[in-house]
C-alpha cells in the first residue's frame, strides 16, 4: 500500500486546527462541554474563565468547527460539534512509544477525561439539568 502525502495547503490547515486546541483553556471548554450543552454563562461559572475570555474561545473554536451555536433570544448556547474530537485526546494520551494497536484493553486503561464513547446529555427535553459526571 502507497502512502500519499497531504498537500501543502491542507497542511497548513490541519496545522491551524491542531493549533486551536493546543491552548489550555480551549481544551477547557471542551471538557466542560463533554456531557452536552451548555449556555455562555454555564461555562463561566463550571470553567472559572472570565465571560470575555470565554467567548474568545468558543469563537475560534467554533470558526475550525469543533464547536456549534444555537442561539435562543439573548442566550447563546455551545455544544461540541463532532464528538471525534474527543479521539484526538486518546490518542494524545498513550504513552509514548505506542500505538493504538498496543492500547491495554479498554477496562484496563484509564481513559483520557475529554474523552468518552457514551456521553451523558446534560439537558433533559423539558430543560432540567441531568447529572453531571465527575471529570
Amino acid at each position: 500500500m502507497s502512502r500519499q502525502r497531504l498537500p501543502a495547503a491542507l497542511l497548513g490547515q490541519l496545522a491551524e486546527r491542531f493549533k486551536a486546541l493546543a491552548e489550555p483553556n480551549r481544551l477547557a471548554i471542551l471538557s466542560t462541554l463533554h456531557g452536552g450543552e451548555l449556555s455562555v454563562g454555564e461555562l463561566v461559572t463550571e470553567t472559572g474563565l472570565g465571560q470575555a475570555n470565554v467567548s474568545k474561545h468558543l469563537d475560534v473554536l467554533r470558526r475550525y468547527g469543533f464547536v456549534d451555536r444555537r442561539k435562543d433570544g439573548l442566550n447563546a448556547f455551545y455544544r461540541v460539534s463532532d464528538r471525534e474530537v474527543f479521539r484526538i485526546c486518546d490518542v494524545m494520551c498513550l504513552p509514548a512509544g505506542t500505538t493504538s494497536a498496543h492500547r491495554p484493553p479498554s477496562s484496563a486503561h484509564r481513559r483520557h477525561p475529554l474523552s468518552s464513547p457514551d456521553p451523558v446529555p446534560r439537558r433533559h427535553a423539558a430543560g432540567a439539568e441531568a447529572p453531571r459526571r465527575p471529570y
